[in-house]
């Protein structure tokens, strides 16, 4: 009877192990059959192109597909095209409208703008003269003798104060012509620095410079402070001076905006550009043009110029241009 109940036993053990066995051989032969492929149909689809600017009520102004500089007036709303030939016109924005044209004893060089009737301008030979565009009333103020080796980099100017700064660098050094409410004339230079970019603040008597190193200072009271690196100026409003903070390879990788007091920064770029590429317009917004691309950093936005058209900074506006006819994008 024992003998019956081992055998028994014996069979179910064995039942067991061959069940076990069997259920561990199962899981082996799965586990070594590489899995099912499935498949599924997928659409590619390209990238949605950027969207084209349009030039529908572009408007004419002769002598703007040879201009090499064109330079908005403070409120966006009168052009100066200066012309290859060294002529000057003054157009309204909105209309084309040519105010005021300029022809000196030598050709025109630099435009700068005081206010929106009056407007700095130096010739060739270094004059400097103003330019009632209203009144069409043009007057030389002074000959500035510029050093050898020294270019013209800006015209800094001050309407609270009327004070003029005209400067003049190179890479060793810089001359200032400054003129104060009287037109009386003072010539200086600020500590040898390769002046790039300048603004003259509007009430707190402050003139900010960059330099060819991207050193950004300001002097006061003929008082000169660095007061920050790897900036250089790209506009100034008010009391208010805009730099773009460059990286290594002197690109610029945020706008950033400084009251004499504290930085904040306004802007962050999706990727390095020159800082000569932005703008920020009348209402501080920052925009970029690269190549033939208007870019919104803040909202992630770009628009392409259409073919034969190419985009052309103004100051705080950027104007689509193709031959001779313009549309404003950016005032």
């Amino acid at each position: 009877m024992i003998r019956g109940k081992s055998k028994q036993a014996f069979a179910i053990v064995a039942l067991l192990l061959i069940a076990v066995a069997a259920i561990l051989g199962t899981r082996s032969v799965a586990l070594a059959r590489p899995p099912a492929v499935v498949w599924k149909t997928v659409e590619v689809r390209e990238p949605a192109p950027y969207p084209t600017l349009s030039l529908r009520s572009a408007i004419k102004l002769a002598g703007l597909s040879d201009a090499k500089m064109v330079a908005g007036s403070p409120s966006g709303n009168v052009l100066a095209v200066l012309g290859a030939d060294g002529r000057l016109q003054v157009a309204a924005a909105q209309s084309g409208v040519v105010i005021d044209r300029v022809q000196a004893h030598a050709p025109i060089i630099h435009v700068t703008w005081i206010s929106d009737r009056l407007l700095f301008f130096v010739t060739a030979d270094n004059v400097l003269y103003t330019d009632d565009v209203l009144n069409q009333r043009v007057r030389a103020i002074a000959q500035l003798d510029a050093p050898a080796g020294e270019s013209l980099r800006e015209i800094a100017f001050s309407a609270y104060t009327n004070d003029v700064f005209v400067i003049y660098a190179g890479d060793g050094g810089n001359t200032v012509f400054q003129f104060d409410t009287n037109e009386h004339m003072y010539e200086r230079s600020i500590a040898n620095l390769a002046i790039r970019r300048a603004y003259d603040s509007t009430t707190a008597l402050t003139l900010y410079l960059s330099d060819a190193s991207n050193r950004l200072y300001q002097w006061r009271s003929g008082a000169l402070q660095q007061i920050a690196t790897h900036v250089a100026i790209i506009a100034g409003r008010g009391n208010t001076v805009y730099g773009a903070s460059l990286n290594q390879a002197g690109q610029a990788i945020s706008v950033k905006a400084y009251n004499g007091e504290r930085w904040h920064t306004i802007g962050t770029l999706r990727q390095p550009v020159r800082p000569a590429d932005i703008v920020i317009d009348h209402t501080g917004r920052i925009y970029v043009v690269h190549r033939d691309a208007l870019i919104d950093p803040a909202k992630g936005l770009t628009w392409l110029a259409p073919p034969g058209a190419r985009l052309m900074l103004a100051g705080h506006d950027i104007l689509l241009v193709r031959g001779s006819m313009y549309r404003v994008i950016v005032d």
